[in-house]
């Protein structure tokens, strides 16, 4: 069992590229917020304002730990990685891979997105941005197996290239097919 696991900042385009990427390999794909959001009945944002950040990463963590242990495409959250023991069950789990977009390109794909609260009291989506990025990106960098910058990269052209770093992968199988 092997997992590919997508780790990256908030609105990278993980969930997009899991996604489609799924579809294009037969694995069923994981959204880790959307399995907390459903299992908790409220979206995330309700959660951080109601029970705080730390009570959040320890549903995260939770949640993680009771994924099916069969192949599967996992869109981890931006702030996974900030979690040691999270960080070694995925490394554990499979091979990570750093979607990867300018600071540009988060700042628009963010700025009037609601549906995720500001991290650290930050009062923008900017200086929040700035306070996580350097930090998020060097714990992207250092536990990823690869990186793909997709910021000049279609939805498509970053399927070629994440699947060919899949395929050229020794630790991944795509043979395995999906449920087992």
């Amino acid at each position: 069992m092997t997992w590919i696991i997508l780790i990256g900042q908030r609105a990278c385009g993980k969930t997009s590229i899991g996604q489609e990427l799924s579809q294009q390999l037969a694995l069923d794909f994981v959204d880790l917020d959307h399995e907390i959001e459903q299992a908790e009945k409220k979206k995330i944002s309700e959660i951080f304002s109601i029970f705080g950040e730390q009570y959040f990463r320890k549903l995260e963590l939770q949640t993680l730990l009771s994924l099916p242990k069969k192949t599967l495409i996992l869109s981890t959250g931006g702030g996974l990685v900030t979690q040691s023991e999270a960080l070694s069950f995925l490394k554990q789990r499979g091979c990570l891979i750093q979607v990867v977009v300018s600071k540009d390109i988060l700042i628009t794909r963010r700025k009037n997105d609601r549906s995720r609260p500001l991290l650290n009291g930050a009062k923008s989506v900017v200086e929040e941005l700035e306070m996580n990025f350097s930090h998020r990106e060097k714990l992207y960098s250092s536990c990823s197996d690869f990186q793909v910058d997709c910021s000049a990269l279609s939805l498509e052209e970053s399927m070629i290239e994440i699947k060919k770093l899949i395929q050229s992968s020794h630790s991944f199988d795509l043979t395995e097919k999906k449920g087992k």
